[in-house]
């Protein structure tokens, strides 16, 4: 999915929220919907844990991930939230993530 279809699909979902805590709920599945899109990437074009490719992809998402904060001004997302996580999870590849 492109940044603009997961804006287009939770700006109606932020708007409807009425408390912090709808909020992160919400800021959660984001998250979680956009990390499934890139596990199945990785899975169809056959990339292991090991791989360069890897690390191709990250950036490809962290490419995204900026974009979609971009659009979703004011909603609390990090532009650098995606390659933090990411760091954070591999920190031996964390110089290589864009």
């Amino acid at each position: 999915m492109k940044a603009k279809e997961y804006a287009e699909k939770y700006i109606p979902l932020f708007a409807n929220c009425k408390t912090e805590e709808e909020r992160k709920i919400v800021i959660g599945d984001l998250f979680i919907e956009f990390m499934k899109e890139i596990d199945d990437l990785k899975n169809i074009r056959h990339i292991n844990n090991t791989s360069l490719s890897l690390i191709s992809l990250l950036n490809e998402g962290s490419q995204k991930w900026k974009a979609l904060c971009g659009l979703l001004l004011g909603k609390e997302l990090r532009p650098e939230g995606f390659k933090d996580f990411w760091a954070s999870k591999i920190p031996e590849v964390k110089h290589l993530l864009r």
